[in-house]
């Protein structure tokens, strides 16, 4: 008689994701793994494009579909509402902008019981979200080390263990141990979360038997959007969690400060000038060798766009990072206490239910 499999809930966060949610839902329901036992529970942030229309169409011929609501409209509250509801012995966090191979959560399974790990995830493997050279652009800045900070999820398809892994898959025992996902964090709930794995003993596993096909940014401005809004709450989410810091985070605000702080001064001394052109030169010297690595995978036109549109992403990036120190500044230790409460292990009433 074979082996009963584990029950396994996978939750999704989910807001205005029309275009990505059938086809994320798609390949869940198309698994190797047993459908009775498995559940994929839905957290909708209000959405007003017909995305909850289409979770709730696959719900009906589905059972093992779940729609949950998040009023909040933001990614912590809706995992940790769908982590209270959900009844699996492994929880696995999954994104409506991602689709999943076939055998992704047996794999995830597979490795959570072979490592011993609290967190298994795969590297992430980029598309552009849309057929526009812009979306090309993205997805080369996203993709190569030099741009992103050698993020291993990112950059590297070696099976090894790491300080992070994309979206992540958890023993459901782990969120009674560490607490829940920070709901003080808009943004790195993720990052922050894993640095507390780490903290309190545990590991993270990545490996690429885990397949993970994620759509980025359609756009140039969308991406700066996100990497301001990235380096904002990197400030923030190091005032919630000292343990996450990670100095790949902080690079490029470095790299605007030096900017910044050098060319003021050299509108008084002119010795400033040196260190200033010195950056600029190095760093216009690394963005061509980006360019040259790009063009062999992503053609011509991409790298001839990438030198600006890296510059900009590491200036977008540094300042939002100024942003969240001028943010903390503001409202000081009352957001060093909500961001350090937000993620507080449960109470005794809040005690998950298990399978």
């Amino acid at each position: 008689m074979a082996e009963k499999k584990p029950f396994v809930s996978v939750i999704i966060p989910m807001r205005n994701e029309a275009r990505y949610i059938q086809a994320c839902l798609e390949t869940l329901l198309g698994q190797d793994y047993p459908t009775e036992r498995m559940e994929i529970i839905v957290a909708d942030g209000m959405s007003k494009d017909g995305s909850r229309e289409i979770v709730e169409r696959f719900a009906k011929t589905h059972p093992n579909i779940k729609l949950i609501d998040n009023p909040e409209g933001i990614v912590p509250p809706a995992l940790n509402r769908a982590i209270r509801v959900a009844q699996g012995e492994y929880i696995l966090r999954a994104d409506a902008h991602a689709e999943y191979g076939n055998d992704y959560i047996s794999q995830c399974v597979h490795y959570l019981q072979k490592t011993g790990a609290d967190n298994v995830g795969g590297p992430l493997i980029t598309l552009p979200g849309g057929e526009n050279v812009m979306a090309r652009v993205v997805a080369a800045l996203t993709t190569h080390p030099i741009v992103v900070g050698g993020s291993k999820f990112r950059t590297s398809m070696k099976e090894e263990y790491a300080d992070t892994a994309v979206f992540g898959a958890f023993p459901r025992g782990l969120f009674d141990r560490i607490g829940f996902f920070n709901e003080a964090l808009v943004r790195n709930q993720d990052n922050e979360f894993n640095s507390r794995i780490i903290h309190y003993g545990g590991k993270i596993f990545k490996t690429p038997k885990v397949v993970v096909r994620y759509y980025n940014q359609r756009t140039l401005r969308g991406l700066l959007r996100q990497a301001y809004r990235n380096g904002m709450w990197n400030v923030l989410t190091l005032i919630a969690n000292p343990w996450s810091f990670k100095f790949r985070y902080f690079a490029p605000f470095g790299f605007v400060s030096w900017l910044l702080g050098f060319g003021i001064l050299s509108i008084f001394f002119k010795w400033a000038l040196w260190p200033l052109g010195f950056a600029l030169i190095s760093y216009a010297l690394v963005t061509l060798l980006v360019a040259g690595q790009t063009s062999r995978t992503h053609g011509l036109l991409v790298a001839l766009i990438l030198p600006m549109s890296m510059f900009l992403y590491h200036v977008a990036y540094g300042f939002g990072s100024f942003a969240g120190i001028v943010r903390f500044c503001i409202f000081g230790a009352e957001a060093r206490r909500n961001a350090r409460e937000g993620s507080r292990p449960p109470e005794p009433s809040e005690t998950l239910i298990r399978a």
